[in-house]
């Protein structure tokens, strides 16, 4: 059934199986090109947050947790007293 169908013609592929022709995307560049522009006037989208970071967060954030001491008045459900 699948030899029925003719292989699609991708521009892509096409360009990837023949790097010595260099034959370029107009699709492809007019997307990079409105990419960088957006990037310049700050409206892309945000890099990717690096997970070492996230894992030191974490740990100093736990770190300060425990630096607190338990008798908060929130913690106790203490009010605090009136002048």
């Amino acid at each position: 059934m699948l030899a029925y169908y003719p292989p699609k013609l991708d521009i892509a592929k096409a360009i990837r199986m023949y790097p010595d022709l260099e034959l370029v995307d107009d699709d492809e560049q007019t997307r990079l090109e409105d990419i960088e522009y957006r990037r310049k006037r700050g409206k892309g989208p945000p890099k990717k947050q690096k997970k070492g970071l996230l894992v030191l967060f974490l740990f100093l954030m736990h770190a300060i947790a425990h630096l607190w001491p338990d008798e908060t008045r929130r913690a106790t459900g203490k009010k605090r007293a009136k002048k």
